[in-house]
C-alpha cells in the first residue's frame, strides 16, 4: 500500500500543477489522443488554451499584472513545501515548469491484471521534463532507479515497486509526456502511427469543444466484457443480459464549460431502445415544456420542477406511511398525483421553525384546474382527511386540510388563475396565491440566469439558492478584503456566486442533464480552489510518502464509543442495584443475573469486539463490599474490558485496539493509553471489609437436634 501511496501523490501534483501553470503557446489535443488506443472506453481530454472558449475566457480574466504575480508566488510556495519535506524540486523554476495545456487521459476498467491508465501531457521543454521528472520521481519512488529504454525517439523510464507489483513509466518526447500503468501501454502507443489510432470516440468530443474539460465512455465494450464474465461464470446471466440490452448503446459524453456566466457540468448520451420504451410515456406530450416558475412565490430558497405530475408517481405508493408520520407530505404527494400530465413544482420558502414547502401545478385552462382540485379532494377523502375553509383569511380563498381522528392541520390549498397551489403551512400558501408576474420565481434573476444556463425548461430542473455564500463575499469585503489583491478575487468570487441548477432534458432519441453554478468564474474562483488543495497536497506529502498510517480507523473508533456506553450502562445498573440493595455491590459470580432487571438487554453486556474474546469483567475485589465503604470509588475500577478472567495490569495487559476501556465506582468511563495499576483495583475501605449478605424473607426449617432434658 505504500507504493500506491506514493504513486497517488505524485498524480496530486501533477493536477495541483496544471491549476497554477503559466499561459503557454496553443495546442490542439489530437496529437496527444494517438496514444490511446483505439479499443479503449473511457476518454478525457484537458484544454485550457484559448483553442477552447473556456480557456480563452479563463486567459483574459487571469491577464493582469497582479494575477501573474500571484500565480508565480503560489507555484513557489508549492515548491518549497514540497522540498521542505525532502521532494527535489527547483524553487525558482516551480514545480513542472515543462507542462503544456492539454491533457488527454485514457482509461480501460476491464484490462488485466488492473485497469489501463494512460495519461499524455503536452510538453514544452524535454530536457526539463527529463530532469524535473527523474529529480521529483525518485524522491517520492526512494528504492529503486529507473530502467531506460528509448522507442520511436522518445525515452522511456520504468520504475519498479516489487512489493505492489506494479512497474508505473513515463516517457518524455519532443513535444509530450507520457504516463501509464506499465510500459506495454506506452510502447503501444510510441510505435503507431497517428493515422487510424486516435479513437471513435474522440470525434464525440468535439461535440464538446469550447470546454475545458469533455470525456466519452463508449459503454459497448464495457457490457461486452459483462456479458462475457457472464458467460464464464456459473451464476445466471440474467443481470448481465439486462445490462447489456438497458445500457449496451448508451455513449455518455460530456463537458465542463466556464464562462463569464457560470460554471457548467453536461452530461449527454443516447436512449437505448428498452430505456426509449419505458420513458416514451412521460416523454409523450411534453414537447412544449412550461416554467412552471411563474407560479411560485419569488421568495422560495430552492425548487424542483417537473414537467408533469406523473414523473411522481413512484412516490404515491408512499403515501400511507407518510400519513402515520408527516401527513403534511402525504397530502403533499396526493396532490402530485391529482396533476397528471401538468407541469408540477415543489418550492422550499423557509428553514424555520421546520422546513415549509409550496406544490404548484399550472393547468391548461379553468376546467383542468378545477379538475385537478376535484381529484385532490377525493384522494384526500380516501384517506381519512377533511377539507375546510381557512378562517384566518377567508377572502383568500384557501382551504385547510385537516385528519378525521386528531384534527391535525396537514396543510393549505387554493388557486390562482389556472394555477393550483397546495402549502405545508398557512404563510407559504398566502404568498402562492399572491404571486403576480412581477413577484415570481420566474421573475428573480438569479432564477432566470441558471435557467438560460441549463436550457431552459426541461423535463426536470432544479434550482437552489446561493444567497448564503454570496453574503459570505459581502462580509469579507465588509472586513478589508478589497485591500489586498488576491483577498478582493475571493471576495468578488463569492459576491458573484448566487445560484445552483439541475436539468435533465428527455426526447425519443436521447437525454441530457446540465448542472451548473450561477458565478464570474475569474481569479478568485481558481484561488478557492488550488490553495485547499495545495495544502491537502502538502498533507499528502507528509503523510503519504512515508507510508505512516496517521488517520484513525473510523470502524475501530465508533467500536469504542460504543463499549464506554456499554460500560456506562452497566455502572449505573450496579449503582441502582447498590441502592436497592442496602448499599452492597453485587457479587462477582452473579453480578450479569443480578444487573439484568436494571438493563433488561442483553446488547451492553457484550463488548464490541466479543468475537476476538473480549469481554466486561467485574472486579473481584468489589463482590458484596458496601459503597459506603469505600474511601475512594473515582479512582477504584468496578468494570474493565479484558479477556477472560484476566485483569489488565501494568505486568499483563491485552487490548483489541491498543486502548483500555474502564468504569469507575463513581460513575464514570475512561479510555486509558495505559494499562491500569494493580492499586486501582484495590479499594481503600474505612473499616468494614465484608457487607452482610441482603437477608431474604424464608421460612427455617424443622432442627432435627433432640434437645436435652
Amino acid at each position: 500500500m505504500k507504493s500506491m501511496r506514493q504513486v497517488t501523490v505524485l498524480m496530486a501534483l501533477f493536477v495541483c500543477a496544471s491549476m497554477l501553470i503559466s499561459p503557454t503557446a496553443d495546442a490542439g489535443t489530437d496529437d496527444l489522443l494517438k496514444f490511446i488506443p483505439g479499443d479503449w472506453p473511457i476518454i478525457m481530454r484537458i484544454d485550457s488554451s484559448t483553442a477552447t472558449a473556456s480557456g480563452a475566457y479563463l486567459k483574459k480574466t487571469m491577464d493582469n499584472p497582479n494575477q501573474k504575480e500571484l500565480d508565480a508566488a503560489a507555484n513557489k510556495a508549492l515548491a518549497m513545501l514540497l522540498r521542505s519535506v525532502g521532494l527535489e524540486v527547483d524553487i525558482d523554476k516551480g514545480i513542472f515548469p515543462w507542462m503544456g495545456e492539454q491533457w488527454v487521459v485514457g482509461i480501460d476498467p476491464m484490462s488485466k491484471p488492473q485497469p489501463g491508465v494512460i495519461i499524455a501531457i503536452a510538453s514544452k521543454d524535454r530536457l526539463e521534463a527529463e530532469k524535473s521528472l527523474d529529480n521529483l520521481v525518485g524522491s517520492i519512488i526512494r528504492n529503486s532507479d529507473p530502467l531506460r529504454q528509448d522507442v520511436a525517439g522518445a525515452s522511456i523510464k520504468i520504475w519498479k515497486m516489487p512489493k505492489e507489483n506494479l512497474q508505473p513509466a513515463y516517457a518524455v518526447g519532443d513535444n509530450f509526456v507520457i504516463f501509464a500503468d506499465n510500459t506495454s501501454h506506452i510502447k503501444s502507443g510510441l510505435e503507431s502511427s497517428a493515422a487510424g489510432r486516435s479513437p471513435a470516440a474522440g470525434e464525440i468530443l468535439k461535440a464538446h469543444a469550447d470546454d475545458i474539460i469533455a470525456f466519452s465512455v463508449n459503454t459497448k465494450p464495457l457490457i461486452s466484457a459483462m456479458e462475457a464474465q457472464g458467460k464464464d461464470s456459473s451464476k445466471s446471466q440474467e443481470g448481465p443480459a439486462s445490462m447489456a440490452m438497458m445500457f449496451a448503446d448508451v455513449n455518455a459524453h460530456g463537458g465542463l464549460g466556464v464562462s463569464d456566466k457560470g460554471i457548467v457540468l453536461t452530461i449527454a448520451g443516447d436512449l437505448p431502445p428498452m430505456l426509449q420504451a419505458v420513458m416514451g410515456q412521460l416523454v409523450s406530450g411534453n414537447s412544449t415544456l412550461t416554467d412552471v416558475g411563474k407560479a411560485l412565490p419569488g421568495n422560495a430558497l430552492a425548487a424542483v420542477l417537473l414537467s408533469d405530475g406523473s414523473l411522481t408517481k413512484p412516490l404515491q405508493g408512499a403515501v400511507s406511511s407518510l400519513m402515520d408520520t408527516r401527513v403534511d407530505l402525504g397530502a403533499a404527494v396526493l396532490f402530485m398525483g391529482s396533476a397528471a400530465k401538468m407541469p408540477v413544482a415543489l418550492a422550499l420558502t423557509g428553514l424555520i421553525p421546520q422546513p415549509n414547502y409550496v406544490v404548484v401545478a399550472a393547468a391548461l385552462d379553468d376546467t383542468q384546474a378545477a379538475s385537478t382540485l376535484g381529484a385532490f379532494r377525493e384522494a384526500l377523502a380516501d384517506h381519512k382527511m377533511d377539507v375546510g375553509t381557512a378562517m384566518q383569511n377567508s377572502a383568500a380563498g384557501l382551504s385547510v386540510v385537516v385528519t378525521k381522528e386528531k384534527k391535525t392541520v396537514a396543510g393549505y390549498f387554493g388557486r390562482v388563475g389556472n394555477s393550483v397551489f397546495f402549502a405545508s403551512d398557512y404563510r407559504s400558501a398566502r404568498k402562492a396565491a399572491a404571486v403576480e408576474a412581477d413577484n415570481c420565481l420566474a421573475a428573480r434573476q438569479p432564477y432566470a440566469d441558471m435557467l438560460a444556463l441549463t436550457g431552459g425548461p426541461q423535463t426536470m430542473n432544479a434550482w437552489i439558492s446561493l444567497d448564503g455564500i454570496s453574503a459570505l463575499g459581502y462580509l469579507y469585503e465588509a472586513m478589508g478584503a478589497n485591500q489586498i489583491p488576491m483577498t478582493k478575487e475571493i471576495a468578488d468570487a463569492l459576491k458573484s456566486t448566487n445560484g445552483l441548477g439541475v436539468s435533465v432534458g428527455m426526447t425519443d432519441k436521447g437525454a441530457q442533464i446540465k448542472m451548473a453554478m450561477r458565478t464570474t468564474p475569474g481569479p478568485g474562483t481558481g484561488l478557492i480552489m488550488a490553495y485547499p488543495f495545495m495544502v491537502g497536497t502538502y498533507a499528502a506529502a507528509l503523510t503519504g510518502i512515508r507510508g505512516n498510517k496517521t488517520f484513525p480507523n473510523p470502524i475501530g473508533a465508533n467500536k469504542s464509543l460504543q463499549s464506554l456506553n456499554n460500560l456506562k450502562q452497566l455502572t449505573i445498573a450496579a449503582i441502582m442495584y447498590s441502592q436497592d440493595f442496602n448499599d452492597k455491590l453485587p457479587a462477582a459470580a452473579n453480578w450479569k443475573k443480578s444487573l439484568w432487571v436494571y438493563v433488561k438487554d442483553p446488547k451492553p453486556f457484550k463488548s464490541p469486539w466479543e468475537d476476538s474474546g473480549f469481554q466486561y469483567v467485574f472486579n473481584p475485589n468489589l463482590s458484596g463490599l458496601k459503597l459506603n465503604s469505600i474511601k475512594n470509588p473515582a479512582e477504584t475500577i468496578l468494570f474493565v474490558e479484558t479477556t477472560a478472567g484476566k485483569l489488565p495490569s501494568e505486568k499483563s495487559a491485552i487490548t483489541p485496539d491498543g486502548k483500555f476501556r474502564v468504569a469507575y465506582l463513581d460513575g464514570h468511563v475512561a479510555v486509558l493509553t495505559k494499562p491500569p495499576s494493580a492499586s486501582a483495583y484495590v479499594p481503600v475501605l474505612t473499616g468494614v471489609t465484608k457487607a452482610i449478605k441482603p437477608k431474604l424473607p424464608v421460612k427455617k426449617a424443622p432442627s432435627t437436634v433432640k434437645k436435652k432434658k
